[in-house]
């Protein structure tokens, strides 16, 4: 027992049968607590728990771990991990599709980074499982990524990567069976400046996965004035860091829509949820 646990004991004896000044030291404990707690964060890291307190209203802390794996995709032991992280990623968004159709939150599903088609497809599927009627949209360069930015994107992220072909997502997302969606080919920063992007309005649900800074940048740009009072608004690849990637755009963004309000839903490893109101 440290000293000063000792002094705390001692002075909830003397206090005993007081509720008011125990219930006063209790809450000078939770700030040391806290302060104590702040100390020790890098500075990063008290620098984007404070944005985000800012933005929603409450602490919103950075993760203290994440699901993690020493073994690499391409291993057996790699590709399991995945596998059984994809499906509790799968299970929160079909979570999140149900409740927005239960709330009756009107608007099409946006995916902003469609890859092959991987989790566009697991929303439209949850959709139509429910005889729901949305229009879906998904944007990809089918390029990979833009050019990361050397000062608002960490390292590791690289031009090109995840490349994949146009083709291959509309094979996997059956774009031709599927008259109520559409895939838009092209860099975000001249695809949503397109009439059929300009005609999307309201979304209900926007998944924003371009990964780095200045694309995530666009698409919230272009949200701005889309987005309907209870949409949900999903971030893939989230860095819980104010000066980097899509969590960096997102805060830069917040400062531009003063009529909106953001609800944290939770958090799941590099993936942040948020419900979006009107104010």
């Amino acid at each position: 027992m440290t000293k000063e646990t000792e002094a705390e004991e001692k002075l909830r004896a003397l206090l005993a049968g007081n509720s008011a000044a125990l219930a006063a030291l209790d809450e000078l404990v939770k700030d040391r607590e806290a302060e104590r707690y702040e100390g020790q964060l890098w500075p990063h890291v008290r620098e984007y728990n404070r944005d985000i307190a800012a933005i929603l209203g409450h602490a919103c802390a950075v993760p203290t771990h994440f699901l993690h794996t020493s073994w690499s995709l391409g291993t057996p032991t790699g590709d399991l991990h995945n596998r059984y992280l994809d499906k509790v990623f799968v299970s929160v968004e079909e979570g999140l599709i149900e409740d927005l159709l239960a709330r009756g939150i009107d608007g099409s599903i946006v995916e902003f980074g469609v890859f092959k088609g991987f989790m566009l497809g697991k929303l439209l599927d949850k959709v139509e499982s429910l005889g729901a009627r949305r229009r879906f949209y998904g944007f990809d360069s089918f390029e990979g990524l833009s050019r990361p930015s050397t000062e608002h994107d960490y390292e590791g992220w690289q031009e090109g990567q995840f490349k994949t072909t146009f083709e291959i997502a509309a094979a996997n997302l059956r774009l031709s069976e599927r008259p109520h969606l559409s895939l838009i080919k092209g860099w975000l920063n001249d695809s949503l400046k397109g009439p059929e992007a300009q005609a999307i309005r309201p979304v209900a649900y926007a998944r924003i996965d371009v990964d780095i800074y200045e694309p995530a940048r666009d698409c919230l740009a272009f949200l701005s004035d889309r987005l309907a009072d209870g949409a949900i608004l999903v971030f893939d690849d989230w860095p819980y860091a104010s000066q980097k990637g899509e969590s960096k755009a997102f805060i830069d963004w917040v400062k531009t829509v003063p009529h909106l309000r953001f609800e944290w839903i939770g958090q799941c490893s590099a993936r942040i949820y948020f419900r979006v109101h009107h104010r």
